[in-house]
């Protein structure tokens, strides 16, 4: 049976939570008010006009389409 201590657990848990989320993909997910939001939004309402006009998703549309 594997013992191991307080400290080694303390240890495994850094270091695994360190590879979780690397830092360069930190700012993926931290907010950023750069208008970035509004072309994101006008792309996203773009897709949903032209698959509405064809009756069809935004994922069928994105795959066939796009």
């Amino acid at each position: 049976m594997l013992q191991v201590g307080a400290s080694n657990l303390s240890t495994i848990a850094t270091s695994y939570s360190n590879t979780i989320m690397h830092e360069s993909t930190l700012d993926l997910f931290c907010n950023h008010d750069d208008g970035q939001s509004e072309i994101d939004a006008a792309f996203d309402e773009a897709l949903e006009e032209r698959a509405a006009a064809l009756e069809i998703t935004v994922d069928y549309y994105l795959a066939e389409f796009f």
